[in-house]
């Protein structure tokens, strides 16, 4: 009798070693979340299926570390999507200051070729910006509308060769201002 149930016990132990083997891989691979989570749930399955057999306490540690795979699987996918639109604020953001800067540079340039006269507004152009779309000299600054002010600096001081620009950043409640 022992013969015929030899096939099944080696069965079940060698489910209790998948089990224990799976979750330590879906641990190691929980960065690939979806192969992470797949082999932290193969690895509860096989624990238990084994819990009844002799390899009793490699199926509990199986079915703990899968456990622990599928977890981090899916709080990972949890930080992706958090961290992700974050990070598209952030680019945009960088987009936009980077705009402003080559706005003030047009500024200054037409300052140095027009014995220090400032542009008119209207002579701004969006034209090689990436996130800002019109300038113009009243309004409300807003994420792709930059507000473009001669004869004023950022800090509100009058002046014929000052000028300020203006834009709302997504991370910031008030608008940015660069200027002279």
């Amino acid at each position: 009798m022992d013969e015929a149930n030899t096939p099944v016990q080696n069965t079940v132990k060698n489910y209790s070693t998948a089990s224990l083997v799976l979750g330590i891989v879906s641990i190691l691979t929980a960065i690939f979340w979806f192969v992470g989570a797949l082999l932290g749930v193969l690895a509860i399955i096989f624990g238990s299926l084994s819990l009844k057999s002799a390899g009793r306490k490699k199926a509990i540690t199986g079915i703990v570390l899968g456990s622990i795979g599928v977890v981090l699987s899916f709080l990972l996918i949890l930080v992706l999507f958090m961290a992700i639109p974050a990070l598209q604020k952030s680019s945009r953001d960088t987009a936009r200051n980077n705009d402003m800067a080559l706005l003030a540079s047009r500024v200054t340039e037409y300052q140095t070729s027009n014995s220090g006269s400032l542009p008119a507004g209207t002579s701004l152009s969006a034209t090689g910006l990436v996130q800002i779309n019109n300038i113009s000299t009243e309004g409300t600054a807003t994420t792709t509308n930059a507000i473009y002010i001669a004869g004023k600096d950022c800090s509100g001081t009058v002046s014929e060769r000052a000028f300020s620009l203006y834009i709302q950043l997504e991370k910031s409640p008030t608008p940015v201002c660069v200027g002279s």
